[in-house]
């Protein structure tokens, strides 16, 4: 990026030195930890080397710019806090099971061998001790003993939920017919439960030119005049967020996600891609008593592929008697291509749900244009587009769209709530809402 002059600017390197002041690349401070140990003034920068590695979370801070300097690759800040190629060691506890030597206070959502070439298959158990509606195999659990295919594997996170006096608690099991698993693979990253940036409601802060991967949230939690540009974001989610009254647990993980309401959210020129939940995200839920506005949201330009949803929305109504304000406005899907939508998070329960835009059946009030326009959206596992509302005139508007799905697919869920799940045929997407779109069946 052009950095103005007289900017406050510090620059992080992986060759630099934290008892450094920071300033110059000469002058580069070494770790996330001493970034976060900065107070850092509004309107400053943060530069990261590029072609360097950094494992860590962070904070970000108003009015702060995080960005790229150097030649090479995109820097790199990586969730997972070991490689397990590298890091550790793997014990053999039971035939082909293996015990990482390394434990994890926060849940393990994914396993990602060789940086995507192969994945885990997470299996989860509920408080009744059996094994959630997420396996389809019936087995009864009983630990890690219950693991009998390659890549599946567990996570005994015993600080979260499980009983914390257990000296076994934490450790993650993955089953491997093939031998130690670090020889098998030269690369073995672990989804952790946190992102690697949170925006924490901090207003006016822009992320630029970064690659985030293997953490549950890429970015998450902003607010005002957040920008996401030039970025690449994968291996996203898979952790628990916690535990249905049947005891049954869900998961979750988005690439980029604001939460509440939100004024200028842009996302633009980024690859987002193998989300468990959503590559782009604002949304909110249909309790409480507070106002939301969403105004000002743009995705353009992005690469979003294999996620479970490529871009989902959601504003729910308040509670029941509240007369507070809820609405979105000014919302722009344009120029993506949203390719293939699924990837690993089709492990999940709900897998039905998958679908390019998602919107689902919530309340969804609209003030001002809400347009799709001029993007590409190849092939989905289920639903091409999910955008249900509430009340006429809430609806988005489809136009100069490319729509490619696999024949007998399905289109998805469009139009007044409920809505119906439709086939993706011709006598559906001939319909005289879309007529300004364009529609492909791949034979």
């Amino acid at each position: 990026m052009d950095i103005p002059a007289g900017t406050t600017v510090y620059y992080l390197s992986p060759n630099g030195n934290d008892n450094n002041n920071g300033h110059s690349p000469a002058t580069a401070w070494k770790t996330i930890d001493r970034l976060k140990a900065e107070e850092l003034p509004y309107g400053s920068y943060v530069c990261f080397e590029r072609g360097g590695m950094w494992r860590g979370k962070f904070v970000a801070s108003t009015g702060v710019t995080y960005t790229a300097y150097g030649e090479g690759p995109k820097p790199e800040l990586r969730g997972s806090p070991y490689d397990g190629a590298v890091d550790g060691c793997w014990d053999e506890v039971a035939p082909n099971i293996w015990r990482y030597s390394e434990k994890f206070t926060g849940d393990v959502g994914m396993i990602v061998m060789n940086h995507g070439e192969e994945n885990g298959i997470k299996m989860l158990m509920d408080y009744s001790g059996e094994q959630t509606k997420e396996i389809v195999s019936k087995r009864v659990w009983n630990g890690y003993t219950s693991l009998e295919k390659n890549h599946e594997f567990v996570h005994d996170f015993g600080d979260r939920y499980m009983d914390k006096t257990k000296p076994e608690g934490g450790y993650v099991y993955l089953y491997c017919d093939k031998g130690n698993p670090a020889n098998v693979w030269n690369s073995i990253e672990f989804i952790d439960l946190f992102a690697i940036i949170s925006i924490d409601r901090h207003d006016d802060v822009t992320i630029d030119n970064l690659c985030l991967k293997y953490s549950n949230f890429g970015v998450s939690s902003g607010k005002d005049n957040l920008c996401i540009q030039n970025c690449e974001i994968g291996w996203i989610g898979g952790c628990i967020q916690g535990y249905s009254k049947a005891g049954v647990a869900w998961r979750y993980g988005n690439g980029v996600e604001i939460y509440g309401g939100c004024l200028n959210f842009v996302c633009d020129h980024n690859w987002v891609y193998q989300c468990y939940d959503a590559g782009l995200t604002q949304q909110h839920s249909a309790v409480g008593t507070n106002k939301v506005i969403m105004d000002g949201i743009f995705y353009t330009r992005n690469l979003v592929e294999k996620c479970v949803y490529s871009i989902e929305y959601f504003l729910g109504k308040a509670s029941e008697g509240a007369t507070v304000t809820r609405y979105m406005a000014n919302f722009h899907i344009r120029d993506n291509i949203l390719m293939d939508a699924g990837g690993f998070g089709m492990q999940r329960p709900d897998s039905a749900s998958v679908a390019h835009i998602k919107g689902w059946d919530h309340f969804n009030p609209l003030q001002g244009e809400f347009i799709i326009e001029d993007n590409l959206l190849l092939r989905s596992e289920k639903m091409m587009v999910h955008t249900g509302y509430a009340n006429v005139g809430d609806e988005p508007v489809y136009r100069n769209n490319i729509f490619v799905q696999d024949e007998g697919g399905q289109w998805g869920r469009n139009g007044l709530n409920p809505t119906t799940l439709e086939m993706y045929t011709a006598e559906v997407v001939g319909a005289e809402q879309y007529a300004k779109n364009e529609f492909y069946i791949i034979q």
